[in-house]
């Protein structure tokens, strides 16, 4: 499965107040994470903190690309079912 190949343009799944708009649909934050390049996901991972998230760089560099989009994803998604449903 090949994934999009955008560079990371600095912009954040997540506002600076780690908020997530509970009106955005959750296939934005998908398409965007479908299309997020290597670095761009290490960094949003790296920065997460709507969720506690203990990964190291070192760890994050091992995975492959599609891992990473799927720890992102996974992540992303736990919050948007836990601010859905409080």
């Amino acid at each position: 499965m090949s994934f999009g190949s955008k560079e990371f343009t600095g912009t954040s799944l997540l506002p600076e107040s780690n908020e997530m708009p509970l009106d955005q649909p959750i296939e934005t934050s998908v398409r965007r994470i479908h299309e997020m390049d290597r670095n761009g996901c290490i960094h949003e991972l790296m920065s997460f903190r709507a969720i506690p998230l203990d990964f190291s760089r070192e760890y994050l560099d091992g995975m492959s690309d599609e891992r990473l989009r799927h720890v992102l994803l996974a992540a992303v998604l736990t919050v948007h079912t836990r601010r859905r449903s409080a």
